[in-house]
């Protein structure tokens, strides 16, 4: 019998994102009072959202809209929704500059690398990816709008550690791209994955990485795997193009 893991409003100090309304509703008073007061609280340190950089930072401008004492049994529900969608709304804003930024980053990695004349690999988080490759630009059937386009659905779309309900890490990528100065090569690379993870990041490969692969007009798709040993593995999935 599968045992189904309850979720806990609120993991390690701070709010559980994956609680909904309808479980919301189900806590008493003081529960929803220190979830909706965890959220205000983690509203105000935008910069350490998930995936964000802080240099970006931007005070959320709620700053200071909600107290704890006007959270009430009355209101509580409302409260996780707007605190909620404020959050959201907050976090997209601060992802968003953070994809500008390393987008512009990335160009100059690139720029770099050609000055030092290195022709080596580069490992870069995706929207530094995105610069570096439209830096490349396009030769053959290498489309640099392309290519960038298919790392953003494929960063989407990729696997991402899944821990449970209740660990804070579940949602973390799993996944780093690579690259090459002239862009011959695409990589996406995972370490230290399980056996279990090795199935589901296999399927991803077969559903998606080698159709967006052959839309791209890649000349060569391929899946390698490593042994780490004690059933952990690296992969890579990689297009290639002459």
């Amino acid at each position: 019998m599968q045992v189904t893991e309850e979720i806990k409003p609120i993991i390690n100090g701070s709010a559980n994102p994956r609680l909904t309304l309808e479980l919301f509703k189900e806590l008493n008073f003081k529960d929803k009072s220190q979830y909706i007061w965890s959220s205000i609280v983690s509203l105000e340190f935008a910069h350490c959202f998930p995936e964000v950089d802080s240099k970006v930072f931007e005070q959320s401008p709620n700053k200071g809209k909600w107290q704890y004492g006007n959270i009430t049994p009355e209101n509580a529900d409302a409260l996780f929704v707007e605190v909620r969608d404020a959050y959201t709304s907050h976090h997209n804003l601060m992802l968003a500059k953070t994809a500008d930024l390393h987008f512009e980053l990335g160009k100059k990695i690139h720029a770099a690398q050609k000055e030092l004349g290195f022709g080596g690999i580069m490992e870069l988080d995706k929207d530094r990816m995105q610069g570096y490759i439209t830096a490349i630009g396009s030769w053959n059937n290498y489309k640099a709008s392309d290519v960038s386009g298919a790392i953003a659905k494929l960063h989407k779309l990729a696997p991402r550690k899944n821990y449970g309900t209740n660990n804070p890490n579940t949602g973390a990528l799993m996944h780093k791209w690579k690259s090459v100065h002239s862009g011959e090569y695409l990589m996406m690379e995972f370490e230290f994955i399980s056996l279990n993870e090795l199935e589901t990041i296999k399927e991803f490969y077969n559903s998606v990485w080698e159709p967006k692969g052959r839309g791209i007009k890649a000349d060569n798709i391929r899946f390698e795997v490593v042994e780490h040993g004690s059933n952990y593995f690296g992969i890579e999935l990689i297009m290639w193009w002459d």
